[in-house]
């Protein structure tokens, strides 16, 4: 009776076989996934003779190696001098860390060279950003280079006002804003400013 089915043999192992490979390629591949860092460093120091390159630190790790430095321009007005000088603010009125610039908030509700009230939006808006252009320069940079400005409103009915003038000064590719209506620390402040900028 067995006689009858030898022709099949041959099919069944084949059919084993086929398993035995499928087996064998599925443990591979979990193999592989497991340890594909590996297998991948063990053929690139096969290829390269044995020798592989130095490990290049992290950008994590580079972040951390930044200098910070703060920056107070020679040529600020003489009120805003006093507020950092004698009053001693907690904070400098800039500060550059590696290839960037933070500029701390800016107010001007007195005119920089004779110290009048400045009371209309235009004004204390031009004055704010002329302040901020001075300390962008004495840290290296410029307007030109500045990424993010953030704007602080009082009145959100000067944000039109506020607009036209400052767009005389970002021209072209204007940089990255937000603008807040909130209130601000004294009742002459209009607008108050600060940026961030490359260098």
């Amino acid at each position: 009776m067995l006689a009858n089915y030898y022709w099949a043999l041959p099919f069944w192992r084949a059919q084993d076989q086929d398993r035995l490979w499928h087996r064998k390629i599925r443990v591979f591949k979990h193999l592989f996934a497991i340890y594909k860092v590996d297998l991948i460093l063990n053929m690139y120091y096969s290829i390269n003779q044995g020798t592989l390159p130095a490990p290049r630190p992290w950008p994590r790790e580079r972040r951390f190696d930044m200098e910070k430095q703060a920056v107070f321009p020679d040529n600020l007005p003489s009120w805003m001098k006093n507020l950092f000088e004698v009053m001693k603010l907690p904070f400098p009125p800039a500060v550059k860390a590696g290839s960037f610039v933070f500029v701390s908030g800016v107010t001007c509700f007195l005119d920089r060279k004779t110290e009048a009230p400045v009371e209309a939006i235009e004004a204390q808006t031009k004055e704010t950003l002329e302040v901020i252009k001075d300390t962008l320069e004495a840290a290296g940079s410029s307007l030109e280079k500045v990424v993010k400005v953030t704007v602080f409103l009082r009145d959100a009915e000067d944000f039109s006002k506020m607009n036209e003038v400052y767009r005389t000064f970002f021209p072209k590719d204007p940089p990255a804003r937000s603008t807040i209506i909130t209130g601000l620390l004294l009742p002459q402040m209009l607008v108050e400013m600060e940026c961030m900028a490359m260098v």
